[in-house]
């Protein structure tokens, strides 16, 4: 759906999901403290205009879930490793980012550009057999900064406290 939003020329991508993990007792809860703080309340118009308006922005996550990588690899970094690679970065570089936890955002379309122009298929990814952790999938939710590096662009939370990467871009 990205790549189609990209070719028909739209500037910003919301991404939402339902956060049905079997895994997760708590799915619910953080899928709607996630939806609520996106577009909750006026949160639409108001991260939507955000993100327009100011275009050194690349991905706005909800306040609170801008947590960092190396904090929070779980079993991906060996992915994350191949996928930042691809897209021009050293393991080493990707270390100090951060990511949106929930994998729920605002991105400028341009930001994401590098991981669709990945060209990644279904070729690449695991096999579904019930997995919570360590797959392709999960080292992608992990990568949207550094896409948004790549393009130039930062990473934020909705806050007021935002967290700015201090990327080296390549």
């Amino acid at each position: 759906l990205a790549r189609m939003a990209a070719k028909d020329g739209f500037p910003v991508i919301l991404k939402l999901h339902t956060k049905k993990s079997k895994h997760r007792e708590d799915g619910d809860l953080w899928r709607n403290e996630l939806v609520q703080k996106l577009v909750g309340g006026g949160g639409l118009f108001k991260n939507h205009q955000k993100i327009i308006r100011d275009q050194s922005i690349g991905l706005l996550c909800p306040s609170g879930h801008l947590v960092p990588l190396k904090n929070h690899w779980g079993g991906n970094a060996e992915h994350c490793a191949k996928l930042a690679a691809r897209l021009g970065y050293e393991f080493e570089e990707i270390v100090g980012m951060d990511f949106a936890a929930g994998t729920m955002f605002f991105a400028q379309t341009k930001a994401i550009l590098p991981i669709l122009n990945l060209a990644i298929d279904d070729e690449d990814f695991d096999e579904e057999l019930g997995q919570t952790d360590g797959t392709f999938a999960h080292a992608i939710e992990r990568i949207f900064s550094v896409s948004c590096a790549v393009a130039g662009l930062m990473t934020i939370e909705q806050s007021g406290n935002q967290k700015k990467q201090p990327y080296a871009y390549a």
